[in-house]
């Protein structure tokens, strides 16, 4: 606003100077430049200073709001970053052990029914390829049991008398099967 009311009053100078020297009244145009227009181009030029320190300032004003609001949307990134590679980490965590327990029980089951140890019990509730791995160690476990029972109970009923007592393979699969044969024979 400054810097329009600044602008008319040095144009109105400026052409009345203009019309003394198309006039051909070089002293008029003279005392015109000298009292009205010199002092108007530095007021119009004080008024240029003062909106250009004006927008200086805004824009620094400005620059420096971007400049934090961009430090503060930095942060939130940084934030959230942390925050979900924490919950990655929770999260990959949780799963191996979802994985690497059960494994763990299975491989502590083989490892047991190698060293002839059937009496632990195998928990194969889960729904999972593991559930499904623990349930066929557990049934092979059940299985091993029948034929030990099977087999101790043979020369408990031997010395009760019953000599021809045989084991009834037909309730043992394949290699048990021919086990129990062969202990029948």
């Amino acid at each position: 606003t400054a810097l329009q009311g600044a602008m008319q009053p040095y144009f109105d100078a400026h052409d009345r100077m203009e019309a003394a020297i198309t006039a051909g009244d070089a002293a008029l145009a003279h005392t015109i430049s000298n009292e009205e227009s010199r002092p108007r181009r530095r007021e119009l030029f004080a008024a240029v200073e003062a909106l250009n320190g004006y927008v200086t300032e805004t824009l620094d004003t400005r620059v420096a709001e971007a400049n934090a609001s961009a430090q503060r949307a930095e942060w939130a990134i940084v934030i959230c970053m942390i925050v979900l590679a924490l919950f990655a980490a929770t999260l990959g965590i949780s799963i191996s052990r979802s994985i690497t327990l059960p494994l763990a029980d299975a491989v502590r089951v083989a490892e047991d029914v190698s060293q002839g140890r059937l009496d632990h019990a195998i928990n194969a509730n889960r729904k999972d390829e593991i559930g499904a791995l623990l349930r066929s160690m557990s049934a092979m476990q059940k299985q091993l049991q029948a034929i030990i029972s099977a087999q101790s109970d043979m020369p408990r009923r031997h010395d009760a008398g019953q000599i021809s007592y045989r084991i009834d393979d037909k309730h043992f699969p394949g290699e048990y099967g021919q086990m129990v044969r062969e202990t029948n024979d």
